[in-house]
């Protein structure tokens, strides 16, 4: 056997590995209680992340979750104080795979919720619960610069 052919047959070997491992992986993830436990770990940290300590997403159960799709069932999102603002008995999502890839963060392309109730409550003249969580602090900022010296005195 030449060098060539043995060098071609080593490179046949790792991918065949790489490929293997991935899949593997893949399946543990997918496939086994402890892999979507920590897949479930995963969504929510990321969802919560995005609303910025705002809100918080909980999923009690995750039944299937592949490479391009997400289901779970007994999804709430609870604001700062714990109390379920929305929930939904079903959620089946649709998962941009490139995002997944070279993002490092999970994208939903569509989202559809069944049984969904929203417990929307107001102060006498706060706004709405949902609003902090869908807007963000509204709150005006204070300047962080301190005074000083500077050209334009």
């Amino acid at each position: 056997m030449t060098a060539r052919v043995r060098r071609f047959w080593w490179a046949l070997a790792i991918i065949a590995a790489v490929m293997g491992g991935v899949s593997l992986s893949y399946v543990l993830a997918t496939r086994s209680d402890r892999g979507r436990t920590w897949l479930l770990g995963v969504v929510e940290r990321q969802a919560t992340r995005i609303f910025g300590g705002r809100a918080s997403l909980k999923v009690g159960v995750l039944y299937d979750i592949g490479l391009t799709h997400i289901i779970a069932g007994d999804v709430s999102l609870l604001d700062t104080a714990g109390v379920p603002v929305v929930h939904a008995d079903s959620l089946v999502g649709r998962i941009d795979l490139v995002g997944v890839l070279f993002d490092k963060a999970i994208h939903i392309r569509t989202l559809s919720l069944r049984g969904v109730r929203m417990d929307l409550k107001q102060d006498f003249k706060g706004p709405w619960n949902i609003a902090h969580i869908i807007s963000g602090d509204t709150t005006k900022a204070l300047p962080t610069a301190k005074p000083g010296y500077s050209s334009d005195i």
